[in-house]
């Protein structure tokens, strides 16, 4: 979800000078040679009656997600905990979303905000600020994976690699739009007529952009960067490995007492502990890899259209079809089903547990 823009983006143009008398051209959106109001019913409704499945489903998700974690200790590894925090933000967005979708459906989308002030900037709360502590765990994955990957432990030497820089993380992004969010609360969000739950982004523009640039567009090129990084260290150690190998190896000398018999030499004898074996952090670090390439995947088709059109609205005027409009939003609402499913099928200690919770 975009800092500045939520699934009723044109009411943020009902205060706008560009747009008299609370109407706006759809053409400058969506390409249609008509003047509308800023309401549009109907494709409110689809997304509605969508938000409200995907919440549903995400819910069961990840809820039975978290009470794997819960019941089992043996999966709240470091690492998992990364994971768990993304549940739980997930959980949070489902739990602060879900009754306002039930009362738009319930209300058939009425034109005005029923239950007051203080419910709008709960439901914005988690539209916006849960939404961006949530996509800052991604984050959080990808450089963990990074510094595993890189010289520099990020398990103890930096901050960034321990888990409680998830709760350090969902800090900074309050500090920064908390101050915004209660502002447009107290000066301008009632200056939108009809009155409806959205942030008055006509009126702090600068600092609605600024947001949508360090919480959303810097983390996605963060998160698309990480495995082409990591693929780099990898070649870079497997280079260093080759020219040791190419390197002339000092001869040994072969002690004395290595001579058996009569002109014969020992074999040398290799100990059990020195055949290479696939260690644990092996393992640990292949599974973390691979829920950081499908967690890539999963920002890459469900956050970059959102990220990437809303970013482009702070700056320029774009003619968009509402069916591109529509799509981004469904893609969008996947993320909260698609992370639980990938974290299955990526982690396999993740699946037994499941397992052993359905099976008790």
């Amino acid at each position: 979800m975009s800092i500045a823009w939520n699934d009723r983006f044109l009411q943020f143009f009902a205060d706008s000078k560009m747009f008299p008398n609370n109407s706006l051209n759809v053409s400058f959106l969506f390409g249609f040679n008509e003047t509308a109001p800023v309401r549009v019913r109907v494709p409110d409704r689809f997304r509605g009656t969508f938000a409200m499945v995907t919440f549903v489903l995400g819910f069961i998700f990840n809820g039975t997600l978290l009470l794997v974690f819960a019941r089992n200790r043996s999966l709240r590894t470091p690492f998992n905990v990364y994971i768990m925090n993304l549940l739980i933000g997930n959980m949070v967005c489902i739990i602060l979303g879900f009754p306002f979708m039930a009362l738009y459906l319930y209300a058939g989308f009425l034109e005005m905000w029923l239950v007051g002030d203080f419910a709008c900037t709960v439901y914005l709360y988690g539209q916006i600020l849960v939404a961006a502590c949530v996509f800052g765990c991604h984050v959080l994955i990808a450089i963990n994976r990074m510094g595993s990957s890189l010289p520099v432990s990020y398990r103890s030497g930096t901050p960034f690699g321990q888990p409680s820089s998830c709760a350090r993380e969902c800090g900074y992004v309050h500090a920064y739009i908390m101050p915004g969010l209660i502002i447009d609360t107290v000066s301008y969000r009632r200056l939108i007529n009809p009155y409806w739950c959205i942030t008055n982004i006509p009126k702090q523009p600068v600092y609605f952009a600024v947001g949508q640039i360090l919480l959303f567009d810097v983390p996605e090129l963060v998160i698309l960067s990480a495995l082409p990084i990591i693929g780099l260290a990898r070649v870079a150690r497997w280079r260093k490995k080759q020219l040791r190998r190419l390197a002339p190896q000092r001869s040994v000398p072969i002690p004395l007492t290595s001579l058996v018999g009569s002109g014969s030499v020992a074999t040398p004898s290799v100990a059990p502990s020195a055949v290479a074996h696939p260690t644990t952090g092996t393992r640990q670090r292949s599974r973390g890899l691979q829920v950081l390439a499908l967690l890539t995947l999963s920002v890459l088709i469900c956050w970059t259209p959102n990220v990437v059109y809303y970013t482009m609205l702070n700056f320029v005027r774009l003619r968009t079809s509402f069916a591109f409009i529509t799509a981004q939003m469904i893609l969008l609402s996947f993320q909260m089903i698609f992370d639980p499913l990938l974290f299955l099928l990526a982690l396999k200690p993740l699946r037994d547990g499941l397992r052993r919770f359905w099976q008790s």
